[in-house]
């Protein structure tokens, strides 16, 4: 499980840093390709939005760094990135439910949030266990 939660949070970074930056320096893009109507393009309250998203998912990518370069160090980041991925998906279900995205702009992202879950929520006990054990070696 170790690896596993290292593969795919260390994908998940480079999956979040790439939007994060297209959101930050690039919202019009971003916006289109999300698929939004063509008007969204032009509302500035959009481009702050996602320019803000931007941020938060590169404040993401450095955590699934974190993760990826050893589980065990910070235990704590597991089941916070496990609550950052169950959050999103609450999001994109109330969006899809209020008709306000598709499944095949948000589909890509859910299925990255549950391999993410699977990862964070399976790994978790096992590595306050190693945290623990480690820092009872090192007093």
């Amino acid at each position: 499980m170790r690896l596993y939660t290292r593969i795919v949070f260390c994908l998940n970074c480079l999956y979040q840093a790439l939007a994060g930056v297209l959101f930050l320096f690039a919202p019009l893009l971003s916006i289109g390709l999300y698929g939004f109507p063509a008007a969204d393009g032009q509302s500035m309250a959009a481009h702050v939005g996602v320019r803000i998203g931007g941020v938060l998912l590169l404040v993401a990518a450095v955590i699934s760094a974190l993760i990826a370069l050893n589980p065990d160090r910070y235990p704590v980041l597991l089941p916070i990135m496990a609550l950052v991925s169950a959050l999103t998906l609450i999001c994109w279900g109330l969006t899809l439910f209020a008709h306000e995205t598709t499944a095949s702009q948000v589909g890509v992202d859910a299925i990255v949030q549950v391999l993410l879950l699977i990862g964070a929520l399976g790994y978790a006990a096992k590595a306050g266990k190693a945290s623990a054990t480690g820092a009872a070696l090192h007093a």
